[in-house]
């Protein structure tokens, strides 16, 4: 199932991303149950007073009763204003539970619900080919649900920095905790190169959404623009800082890899801004994410573990030649 790994467009991050960024299914459930009530309860002011359209005909509210829709309506306003902070407290902490578990349901468990703790994991591999490249890669890796398929558009695998080490090799709870307190959980999508469009263009068509692009002193050894989305009503500036994009390049000026960073600026969701590092590599196109401040001064390092790890997967050996 490669929808999860469905890409985004402008200011609409990557669907793998957005799962770890947005408040969860509540708020999704909580918009369409909006629109659903708010659908059958259209209003308009026609100088007699307050008409609501209801299916048994319409009602003219007015004099008292208009008063007191309006008491109400201002009371509702107030009242959501007030628990606004508290629900937003509860989204974060359903979201961990909620949006996988509504993600399982609709795309089945991902391999790694598979793995039976009592056999080896590297024991328990699954068979992957994309593109022309097969891989023996254990499944408590895997995030995806392959569906029963060895051919795949791509995969989703999640790692733990800095020894690209599974979910499951913690000796006890605490190390466990404590590695996601620090921010060592990892996650990459690999698919086959020809499905994506080159570096260049891509940045291109990104940067062409961006409101206002500011070219900054280069860091790290890369080229560092800060781009800016357009700021909303309720926002004091005109343009908020959106993402850091840092670039690599040859000595021919070909862009070798990109790299996105999430910015405190975007939204109170983001506690811990994360980045988004592209390249490709022997046919594959990589997308791995990790927390910014902890890797992304050493991007150079991230990306040559992401390729060795990868590699050390691929089997010597293509299924044709199996048959």
């Amino acid at each position: 199932m490669i929808l999860p790994t469905v890409r985004g467009y402008g200011n609409l991050p990557d669907l793998h991303i957005a799962m770890s960024l947005d408040n969860g299914m509540g708020g999704l459930l909580e918009q369409v149950q909006a629109f659903t009530t708010l659908r059958s309860w259209i209003f308009r002011y026609d100088g007699r007073g307050l008409i609501q359209n209801r299916g048994d005909g319409m009602r003219i509210l007015r004099g008292r009763r208009l008063h007191i829709f309006c008491l109400l309506l201002v009371t509702c306003c107030l009242l959501l204003s007030a628990c606004k902070e508290d629900a937003q407290v509860q989204q974060q902490k359903d979201r961990a539970s909620i949006w996988p578990q509504a993600l399982q349901e609709y795309f089945g468990e991902p391999e790694y619900k598979s793995v039976n703790k009592d056999r080896p994991f590297s024991e328990q591999t699954a068979t992957v080919k994309i593109g022309e490249r097969v891989f023996e890669i254990p499944k408590i890796y895997i995030q995806t649900n392959l569906g029963g398929k060895i051919e795949q558009d791509g995969l989703n695998l999640l790692y733990v920095l800095p020894g690209y080490t599974s979910r499951a090799d913690f000796p006890d709870k605490q190390a466990y905790e404590q590695a996601k307190n620090e921010r060592r959980f990892a996650h990459m999508l690999i698919q086959k190169l020809g499905k994506k469009a080159p570096l260049e263009l891509a940045i291109q068509n990104t940067r062409k959404r961006a409101k206002k692009i500011e070219k900054k002193e280069p860091i790290h050894g890369l080229e560092f623009e800060l781009w800016y989305r357009a700021g909303k009503r309720e926002e004091k500036e005109a343009f908020i800082p959106y993402y850091e994009v840092y670039i690599e390049r040859n000595n021919n000026g070909d862009i070798l890899s990109y790299t996105k960073c999430s910015t405190f600026e975007r939204g109170a969701h983001i506690k811990y801004p994360g980045c988004n590092q592209r390249f490709s590599n022997n046919n594959l196109y990589y997308d791995i994410h990790y927390n910014k401040k902890n890797y992304l001064s050493s991007w150079k390092e991230q990306k040559e573990s992401a390729i060795q790890f990868i590699d050390s997967f691929e089997v010597q050996h293509s299924l044709e030649k199996e048959k």
